[in-house]
């Protein structure tokens, strides 16, 4: 009976570690294949997924399960080792999952057309972001989805985007709503149907400077505002729809009533963002319940 304990209770930790072992190898060899790595490059790729779950607070497993999402993106095992820091320093900022978070920036950096080094940029002005609005990494990557690749097409940065959409989100609009508001506006101010060309005319506003671009958004969103100076509640509400069309103007309406000021405030706030998600990781992993996740 007593060998029978002593086998019982060397038995179970065992399984489970032999458990983690195989998971771990199977997500590692899922990331590998997806990145087409070669012999050298999955054993990198494997020692990197093990010093960092050493020396993060993220399990080598989920290091494992994110590099997969990045490889899925079309990032080779290269860009993936250089990406994983900043990856991991935003989901410990925000206390995302890191997979989401790894799924988040690396979508991020191809719609804003940046590079694998820009992971840590990405994760500093998604943990600016939790700081400065109610927009998290979940918000965001909704928003993403629907809103950057127009965005980047017409110029704007990933911090004017993700200010405007931090405004919406403060504003009552889930990521989802803020990202379709913000992609059905800027296609109509692209191409405006006839209604919306008129009203802007009638408003006296332009969307598009002397060279034939699309002005900075907190730019048109203060000329809408002055143009409509005096209007009424709902008299801004129907101009908003004739010019965004219905499904944008919730969100069109918060950056009016924020005003251009304050988008400016918020973006420039995501460009001196440098630090933020290495700061706020280690404010939230501080203290005891920090140690013990470590």
């Amino acid at each position: 009976m007593s060998f029978g304990a002593i086998a019982t209770g060397i038995s179970l930790p065992l399984k489970q570690a032999v458990k983690t072992s195989v998971d771990f190898d199977g997500a590692m060899r899922r990331a590998a294949t997806i990145a087409g790595a070669t012999g050298d490059e999955f054993d990198k790729l494997k020692q990197t997924a093990l010093d960092l779950g050493a020396s993060t607070t993220k399990s080598a497993q989920e290091v494992a399960v994110a590099m997969s999402e990045m490889a899925a993106k079309g990032y080779d095992v290269n860009q993936i080792i250089a990406a994983m820091p900043g990856v991991i320093a935003a989901a410990e900022a925000s206390g995302e999952d890191l997979a989401l978070t790894a799924d988040t920036v690396s979508s991020a950096i191809n719609a804003f057309g940046l590079e694998a080094k820009d992971a840590s940029r990405v994760a500093d002005i998604l943990a600016q972001s939790a700081n400065d609005t109610a927009a998290g990494i979940a918000d965001l990557q909704y928003a993403f989805k629907y809103a950057a690749g127009p965005a980047a097409q017409l110029g704007y940065s990933i911090e004017q985007v993700t200010a405007a959409v931090g405004i919406m989100v403060d504003a009552g609009l889930a990521g989802e709503q803020a990202g379709t508001s913000l992609r059905a506006a800027l296609i109509r101010l692209v191409d405006p149907p006839k209604k919306a060309a008129n009203t802007l005319k009638a408003l006296g506003v332009q969307v598009k400077d002397q060279n034939n671009e699309m002005k900075p958004l907190s730019q048109i969103i203060g000329e809408l505002s002055k143009a409509m100076d005096g209007y009424t509640d709902s008299q801004k509400a129907s101009a908003l729809a004739a010019i965004f069309g219905t499904e944008a103007v919730s969100g069109m309406m918060a950056l009016v009533a924020a005003g251009p000021e304050k988008i400016d405030a918020m973006t420039k706030s995501l460009e001196n963002s440098a630090g933020a998600s290495a700061k706020a990781a280690k404010k939230m992993m501080g203290g005891l319940g920090g140690a013990i996740e470590q």
